[in-house]
């Protein structure tokens, strides 16, 4: 199930933005679930634009409202509140970037087939001769010669063009160059 945020909210929600949330402590059941549902909803738009949100707690007790723990508790109340979701927030924070999740980076021959596409009529692989050959490349109209590096550099290019980045060695590139020469085989 998708969910999206308001376009006043979505505007704000970058990546690793921080959420506080603080909504009412109701005591009705009906209430409890409506909210509950809500917060749900609005918690999976922001891990899908990658934001981190906690909720800022007080007891019920104190009120049902933000400003109702303002008015019974004084602002005090809500600070002390607001220092402990803060905490927890950097908390969470930190620990996400400490493990920082590595970006997923499509699978070589995935890309490959995906670049094979896209240059179907321009480039194959000449087994014969053991050469790349790309169409129209120095002479229009006639199939020329290129090195790996050539290939190489296209798919970096590619690569970069996509915003695929951290795949740390020139061996996946090498991987794509492969397998694509197994898709544009000649």
């Amino acid at each position: 199930m998708n969910h999206y945020l308001h376009p006043t909210c979505n505007a704000k929600a970058s990546e690793d933005t921080k959420w506080l949330f603080a909504f009412d402590r109701d005591e009705k059941q009906t209430a409890k679930i409506a909210v509950s549902s809500g917060k749900k909803k609005l918690r999976a738009a922001l891990d899908a634009a990658n934001c981190h949100y906690i909720d800022i707690i007080w007891k019920e007790s104190d009120g049902k409202g933000l400003d109702d723990l303002v008015m019974r508790e004084g602002s005090g109340a809500f600070n002390s509140a607001y220092a402990i979701a803060i905490a927890k927030l950097e908390k969470q924070f930190n620990s996400t970037h400490l493990r920082s999740k590595p970006n997923k980076i499509p699978e070589a021959d995935i890309l490959a087939a995906d670049i094979a596409s896209h240059y179907l009529l321009k480039l194959l692989w000449n087994d014969e001769h053991k050469t790349w050959m790309v169409f129209s490349h120095k002479n229009d109209g006639i199939w020329a010669p290129v090195t790996d590096h050539f290939i190489e550099t296209l798919i970096q290019t590619t690569l970069e063009s996509r915003g695929i980045k951290g795949y740390g060695t020139d061996s996946y590139i090498t991987n794509i160059r492969k397998f694509l020469s197994r898709k544009h085989i000649c």
